[in-house]
């Protein structure tokens, strides 16, 4: 389902997208949803920080399952 919303931008850009047939709401809507998805990255690694520090530092410490059976 879509929305509409207004959205200021520079004149100069706007003859130059219009120009080069780009379409702004798609463009934004891509644009959107790139960076909530690299928000929500960012956050799910700020979350589980701990978690992947303390799983590093036992790797470190221990190795992986099967190592041994490693051919490379």
């Amino acid at each position: 389902m879509k929305t509409r919303t207004n959205v200021s931008i520079d004149k100069n850009i706007f003859e130059a997208s219009k120009a080069h047939n780009i379409v702004l709401s798609k463009l934004l809507e891509n644009a959107v949803r790139a960076e909530i998805a690299r928000l929500e990255e960012e956050t799910w690694r700020e979350d589980n920080r701990d978690a992947i520090g303390s799983y590093n530092k036992y790797i470190k410490e221990n190795g992986v399952f099967s190592e041994e059976l490693r051919t490379f």
